[in-house]
């Protein structure tokens, strides 16, 4: 179990109707927790993520926020030596996503459902305290936004890196 902050970086919000890209970026915080399992060298398990973050952006009168997402997935890996393990990672990812448009006015939000896969490595600090480092794609899939009364067919995904602090039990 452990927290993370981290920077979501080359997020694209895509409104389908209107053809309107917005990028998105901004700080995220979080927590996380698993269970891991070795054999040999080779590190398997799962893991779930809960963030809240400040990951928004603009384009031409739309506004896209997102302020939480998280993730279950599974995690598979190799222990370099007892101190280092090096991971991907891949799983259902979800955001709850607010869209606004000020020029035909009204804003809806909705909870997108999709994919995440990345890579990260664990460092051992301590017997029981080890520090984070993580890099992951997630794509958000595509939901129907109800705005000013016009549907709006909408994508989203993003790119993030974390770093963190955990605790093993």
């Amino acid at each position: 179990a452990g927290v993370h902050l981290g920077y979501g970086f080359s997020g694209s919000v895509h409104d389908r109707t209107i053809n309107n890209d917005i990028g998105t970026s901004g700080w995220l915080g979080g927590v996380f927790g698993g269970f891991n399992m070795q054999n040999g060298q080779f590190v398997y398990g799962g893991e779930a993520d809960v963030n809240y973050s400040g990951i928004d952006g603009s384009n031409v009168g739309e506004h896209a926020r997102a302020r939480l997402d998280g993730s279950l997935r599974a995690r598979a890996g190799v222990a370099i030596n007892d101190d280092v393990l090096v991971y991907g990672t891949a799983g259902v990812a979800a955001e709850r996503l607010r869209v606004t448009d000020t020029l035909v006015p009204g804003r809806d939000t909705n909870m997108m459902l999709g994919y995440t896969v990345g890579v990260g490595t664990d460092v051992k600090l301590t017997e029981d305290v080890f520090a984070r480092g993580e890099y992951r794609y997630s794509d958000y899939g595509s939901k129907t936004f109800d705005i000013g009364g016009i549907d709006r067919r909408i994508d989203s995904s993003n790119h993030r890196v974390t770093l963190g602090l955990g605790i093993k039990f």
